[in-house]
């Protein structure tokens, strides 16, 4: 690229964590700068009908995803390249049935000029494919048989044992799941005597003697054997049965390996995937800290900044049982403890959200909660502001959920109002709160019933959010609202929060930012006591950008705290 006046490079991933965590500063003599995606991170929009990881693991995983737990005697997930062999998990005989009906009900729906698959992926040994594959070979010969010899008969469930597990594999995975089939059992049996002779089995590796292929001009119903040759880059056609005992610390690799998510138009309701307990975690966890690193990719677009400035981190798997990406890869990261000290301390929502419908929504999570409080606890009219006492901490948690927070990094550590930590003080700490709706000298504004009067605030524009002046929503004073002697504290605001016996406070503000009636709600929370608040520890792999904005970032706020104090 060094070689060119012009130059682009524009790489496209499904994973990408590797590509983040290269040195932003690295540059070479001879080779110029290193591929760090220095321009742009752009997240393309998952399309509606795609089957992915939210439809699998977070949205519909009691549909989709079948519990392996009885592998351990017979294949377990890590073995020796000499492990022995005797027979399948039962588990792996019903996936091999589900399938079978699968390939049954998709010819009853129009599709026998479509490609059907199956993915039964065990091990990294070939040794171990060609010995699963004899097992499934001879498994799907006795079913074959059964069908072929006695399926048209009408006593056929006597005839054989294969038939009942058929049907009681079918009652178990459709029937009973409610989806919605259009076929009975009978239907579907028929059906099957029809194809299962279309079924064959392929071994995808270095030793294979038959080729794996996909004719359009000659479909095929596979169930296809392998391992890391099926890892990366390979497309099973019509793969609706996935069996998965594979492991692998790395999230990216985890992440390739999973060949199930696609395009699967007209039998995504066929689709099922067998896999661990610990295998569902570990894939829910990629997706959900993928998901967080995707929406930092929106909000780094919405500020109008690049990689370049604007830090990127991934949430480690709190086990430490997965990796983000090979070692090698995270040469240039750091792994964070972010501990966060909350008793003693005021969080208030400094940065704020301009997107119309947000504002909308946080005025009328404001308002809801309002009302809600007036239903269930008495209220005090405190000058120009209200006061309810004794609050239930499933309410402050239910507001918090309720309430957008714009953050602009994971966990709002750098936006003054770090809302996962927050939300976890309120379940882990339990107890009564006090929550405040504080007046001010704004125009009128109605909240949940209340008439009250806003609060003039100055702010920044920064772009895709507004900053509040001094990044501070409260005056001096509103920390004691709840202190009986409140006039002896005034504005000392430690003094406030150190009052014995206080509760926690929930501080409610509705801002008047202009002075022409454009409200936007905000809130902070302000902490008693003195100690360190018992919040769970989260642990972060962060790029080098991050790094040196957190390193600043502390910097700067070690410089404010010894000034206020």
């Amino acid at each position: 690229l060094s070689l060119f006046h012009k130059r682009a490079y524009v790489a496209y991933t499904a994973t990408p964590y590797a590509n983040i965590f290269i040195d932003y500063k690295a540059e070479n003599s001879q080779y110029g700068k290193d591929l760090f995606p220095k321009d742009f991170l752009y997240k393309l929009d998952t399309p509606t009908n795609y089957f992915g990881g939210r439809e699998v693991f977070i949205k519909n995983p009691d549909k989709y995803l079948v519990k392996i737990d009885d592998h351990q005697d017979i294949l377990p997930v890590k073995h020796k390249i000499d492990h022995n062999l005797a027979s399948l998990p039962l588990s792996l005989y019903e996936a091999i049935r589900v399938f079978l009906i699968n390939v049954s009900i998709r010819n009853l729906r129009g599709h026998n000029n479509k490609h059907n698959s199956m993915l039964i992926h065990v091990s990294r040994f070939t040794i171990m494919h060609i010995m699963v594959a004899s097992e499934v070979e001879e498994c799907l010969f006795s079913i074959k048989k059964a069908v072929r010899s006695f399926s048209r008969i009408p006593n056929y469930r006597q005839e054989s044992n294969y038939f009942k597990d058929l049907e009681d594999t079918f009652n178990k995975q459709y029937v009973n799941k409610d989806i919605e089939l259009e076929y009975d059992w009978d239907e579907v049996l028929g059906s099957l005597h029809k194809c299962i002779e279309t079924v064959i089995i392929r071994q995808v590796h270095a030793k294979k003697t038959t080729p794996l292929e996909y004719n359009d001009l000659q479909p095929v119903n596979v169930i296809v054997v392998g391992g890391t040759s099926l890892s990366r880059g390979y497309t099973l056609e019509g793969l609706s049965v996935s069996y998965f005992l594979r492991n692998t610390m790395f999230y990216d690799t985890l992440m390739q390996m999973a060949r199930w998510f696609g395009y699967r138009s007209e039998y995504q309701d066929l689709c099922r995937i067998y896999m661990t307990l610990d295998m569902m975690d570990y894939f829910t966890h990629i997706y959900e800290a993928t998901k967080e690193l995707f929406d930092s990719f929106v909000e780094m677009a919405n500020q109008k900044k690049t990689p370049y400035d604007f830090g990127l981190a991934v949430v480690e798997h709190p086990s430490s049982v997965l990796q983000v990406t090979a070692r090698n890869k995270m040469n240039n990261t750091s792994q964070k403890h972010v501990a966060m000290r909350l008793e003693g301390q005021l969080k208030e929502t400094a940065w704020l959200g301009n997107e119309k419908k947000d504002i909308y929504s946080n005025l009328k999570t404001v308002a809801d909660f309002v009302a809600d409080l007036n239903n269930k606890v008495s209220r005090e009219a405190v000058g120009e502001s209200y006061l309810w006492r004794g609050v239930n901490w499933d309410d402050i948690g239910i507001f918090l959920k309720n309430f957008i927070v714009f953050t602009v990094e994971p966990f709002g550590i750098k936006s003054k109002m770090p809302i996962e930590f927050v939300k976890s003080f309120v379940s882990n700490t339990k107890g009564e709160w006090d929550v405040s709706l504080h007046g001010g000298k704004g125009k009128q504004y109605k909240v949940g019933g209340l008439d009250i009067a806003t609060e003039k605030r100055k702010f920044n524009d920064k772009g895709g959010y507004i900053e509040i002046a001094n990044r501070q929503i409260s005056s001096g004073s509103s920390e004691s609202i709840s202190i009986s002697d409140r006039d002896s504290i005034g504005s000392d605001r430690k003094k406030a929060r150190r009052f014995p016996d206080r509760n926690n406070l929930l501080m409610l503000h509705i801002l008047d930012l202009d002075g022409e009636g454009d409200f936007i709600a905000a809130f902070g929370v302000s902490f008693s006591g003195y100690g360190f608040s018992g919040c769970k520890t989260v642990r972060l792999r962060i790029n080098k950008v991050m790094s040196d904005e957190i390193s600043d970032f502390y910097n700067e706020e070690k410089k404010e705290s010894d000034y206020n104090d």
